[in-house]
């Protein structure tokens, strides 16, 4: 075939990338993966850069998924077989794009480089520098400029590409400019981004970055630099937290923000610097949220009501037969408590009481350890969500205490166990919603089975029995307000009774229509269905 002939070919077959049926589409771009990878090089060097620019412009404008993922495949290809020179001089002409103005060019920059760090691999050292300052500029220009339509595609691209670039090369936050182009990539705007795609493509960046540096390096040094050009390690962890109480918080989101909080968390409790109290303290009413049937956890291990562990375990002991004589929803979760045994192996920070040995080998006693500001506040905030909240957020909250519980031991999670147990008794006997989800219910009875291996079964008892006390005496409050109610205000009481009665009313019409309408959903089905009639 002559040169003339070949051409006109590889020209037709350009010509119809943008086919109008998608059929003509895929059987375009296999012909052109056949040509990419059985051609000789010396020829495809010719026709490398004819293929290469509508390719991206596919990549960037078709419609199909399918298409989209075949481009992208072939344009690996094409960057696999292209000699260095010829792949810098298109690595120069995308990095071009990443720093102009047009919105699509800034997109297109940012999927090819991503499949660029892919194929490269390890190869693409030479690039890093270059390709993580060009992504960090093209970001910046992204969030400056005026939102529109598509403007969150382009940075959910650049922040996956620079995943990727971490993911291939592990010597990146070793690089001069590391930190400044981190701090820029995940600056709160970013982080906070009004997409969900891009909150998971920045917190996987955050993962990967926190990751890739050792805390205990250089006393920590390379985690507090890191830390602070991102805003600081308080300002990511109210961050992460406000995504927890989003109502866009989904299971992929709940993944990775969970592994970060995990991270963070553990380097918050072994190094007090990372959080000034005066941080905390300014980010305390944020926390004055709590609800009329919730415990105050600003107590530690004492509630409103001034019980403390003891004292609860006590009461219980004292009330339990009339509590089963009562026949309340809570005495399942007491037995199942009651029943769990404490795990081995969990190493527990615990010390022998010097002379006082009851029995023969004398009682073992939890050295209580006082926690971190930071991480008290974390405790708390989470623990508001999960009561607040079912689902994901809850999951994802019941996974950071079960993580957590097991990280810190026995001694750091004993301060903590009012805020841990408030969620996990309402999950596990109060919450309606929850009863209707078993997943729920029984994620929540294995934490707490972790967690009584990490503390013992007695002091986890303790704790859960407080929390129960308190529910209590916070019931009887309200009864005894809403009978005084009656008697202060009756036209009140009178008005409230009517509209409960009216609702009752509502109710019972809307099971009724509800009912009807499956009786008639089941009976068109059955007329529908000629061998069943």
């Amino acid at each position: 075939m002559g040169d003339k002939r070949l051409h006109s070919h590889m020209t037709y077959l350009v010509r119809n990338l943008d086919y109008g049926y998608e059929s003509g589409r895929k059987v375009v771009l296999e012909v052109m993966a056949r040509i990419v990878t059985k051609l000789p090089l010396a020829l495809l060097v010719q026709y490398l850069e004819l293929f290469f620019l509508p390719l991206v412009t596919r990549l960037v404008n078709d419609d199909s998924t399918t298409c989209r993922t075949m481009v992208g495949v072939l344009l690996k290809k094409l960057m696999a077989r292209a000699p260095r020179k010829q792949l810098d001089t298109l690595v120069d002409l995308i990095l071009e794009w990443a720093g102009g103005s047009e919105l699509l060019l800034r997109r297109a920059a940012a999927q090819v480089l991503g499949l660029l760090v892919e194929q490269q691999g390890s190869g693409a050292e030479r690039y890093m520098g270059r390709v993580l300052s060009a992504l960090t500029h093209s970001v910046t220009v992204s969030l400056s400029a005026t939102e529109t339509g598509g403007e969150w595609e382009s940075i959910y691209h650049l922040l996956t590409a620079a995943e990727k670039l971490h993911a291939a090369l592990a010597q990146l936050p070793h690089t001069p400019d590391y930190l400044s182009d981190v701090a820029l990539l995940l600056c709160s705007r970013v982080l906070h981004h009004r997409h969900t795609w891009v909150q998971l493509a920045a917190a996987r960046v955050l993962g990967r970055a926190l990751g890739a540096i050792d805390p205990k390096a250089q006393g920590g040094v390379g985690l507090r630099k890191l830390l602070t050009a991102c805003g600081g390690a308080f300002a990511l962890v109210r961050g992460m937290c406000a995504q927890v109480a989003s109502d866009s918080f989904d299971e992929r989101l709940s993944e990775q923000v969970l592994r970060n909080l995990i991270h963070l968390c553990t380097a918050l409790h072994h190094d007090r610097k990372l959080v000034k109290d005066s941080e905390v303290d300014a980010a305390h009413p944020e926390d004055g949220e709590d609800d009329d049937d919730d415990d105050d956890d600003e107590g530690g291990a004492r509630g409103v009501h001034g019980v403390s562990l003891e004292d609860a375990a006590g009461i219980s002991h004292r009330r339990q037969k009339d509590e089963e004589e009562e026949g309340e929803g809570g005495r399942g979760g007491r037995n199942n408590i009651g029943k769990t045994q404490s795990k081995k192996g969990v190493e527990l920070e615990r010390k022998e009481e010097e002379g006082g040995g009851e029995g023969e080998g004398g009682e073992v006693e939890v050295v209580a350890v006082e926690p971190v500001r930071a991480v008290k506040w974390l405790f708390q905030r989470l623990s508001h969500i999960a009561r607040r909240h079912n689902g994901q957020r809850r999951t994802c909250v019941f996974q950071f205490f079960a993580a957590m519980g097991v990280r810190m031991g026995a001694g750091a999670l004993l301060p903590l166990l009012a805020q841990v147990t408030a969620p996990l008794y309402r999950a596990i006997e109060t919450d309606t919603e929850s009863s209707r989800d078993v997943r729920g219910k029984d994620l929540a009875q294995e934490v707490v089975e972790v967690l009584q291996g990490v503390t013992g079964h007695d002091l986890f008892y303790a704790a859960y029995n407080a929390c129960r006390t308190r529910q209590k005496l916070k019931k009887e409050q309200r009864r005894s307000e809403k009978s005084l109610k009656k008697l202060l205000d009756p036209q009140g009481a009178a008005a409230a009774r009517i509209g409960k009665n009216q609702r009752k009313v509502k109710s019972k019409k809307r099971k009724i229509e509800n009912h009807k309408d499956a009786r008639g959903a089941k009976r068109l089905h059955h007329e529908e269905d000629p061998e069943r009639a």
